[in-house]
């Protein structure tokens, strides 16, 4: 994608931007290039910015009568060395709960070294909207999270072979369809999507231990095992968040 958008007559991806803009129906009311601090705060690109900042560009606009919005758009490596040091990870923490969209993603959320961009997504998001190449369905809590699942899986794109995930087929037996194409298998009924939506705890549910569900039920050690576990992952969530919203498709 990097060598396709130095090839063309137009230079990168702000044009793009444009062109998205303008087809929508919106009004481009201010456009500054920008870049981050340390902690993740906004400043002019010709600020002194670290070698390490993660450049973007800032674009005011708006829709008829409708009240301003702001889109940035940010270029920076999201692995786990470089994810913080950008700035880019305290900036989006600074923008509270979210609706997050994943889509031709390299299927990077799979791998141990995208640990801390995946934790984030997960922690910060009402809503994910995603493609396969997103976050795996391993890593979400499943009492936190309700399914719903569109289009058809099949196994990844050759290049992308061994991302092939068994519960994700299983989810889509009972996918609803979809009528337009997205992502790596953008060809009509060949994409899928998801909508996760997180749920708010019971009311008065309190976390179990391993050692208090041995002691209460008597549990084997396996069953144990698996308390410690959901323990352990319940700790890295946030608990008190609202229902998630549902994600407004736009196409």
């Amino acid at each position: 994608m990097k060598s396709q958008l130095r090839e063309g007559p137009v230079f990168g991806t702000l044009p793009i931007l444009y062109v998205f803009l303008a087809r929508t129906g919106k009004t481009v009311h201010e456009i500054n290039f920008v870049s981050l601090g340390d902690q993740g705060n906004l400043q002019p690109a010709d600020q002194g910015a670290s070698r390490s900042a993660a450049p973007g560009v800032k674009i005011v606009f708006s829709e008829g009568d409708r009240p301003k919005q702001t889109l940035y758009y940010f270029s920076t490596n999201i692995a786990d060395e470089s994810f913080e040091r950008s700035g880019f990870s305290a900036f989006l923490a600074k923008l509270g709960p979210a609706d997050s969209l994943l889509k031709s993603a390299s299927y990077l959320l799979h791998k141990s070294h995208f640990a801390k961009v995946r934790k984030l997504l997960l922690d910060n998001s009402e809503t994910i909207v995603q493609d396969d190449s997103g976050i795996p369905l391993a890593y979400f809590e499943r009492r936190r999270w309700r399914f719903l699942a569109f289009g058809r899986y099949e196994a990844p794109i050759p290049m992308f072979a061994n991302f092939y995930q068994p519960r994700m087929a299983e989810l889509f037996q009972s996918a609803n369809p979809i009528d337009f194409g997205i992502g790596y298998r953008w060809r009509k009924n060949e994409s899928n999507l998801i909508v996760a939506q997180k749920q708010s705890p019971p009311v008065g549910e309190e976390e179990l231990t391993a050692q208090s569900q041995a002691e209460g039920d008597a549990a084997t050690a396996t069953s144990t095992k698996k308390v410690r576990r959901r323990t352990d992952t319940q700790a890295m969530r946030p608990v008190g968040c609202g229902f998630g919203r549902i994600f407004p498709f736009c196409w």
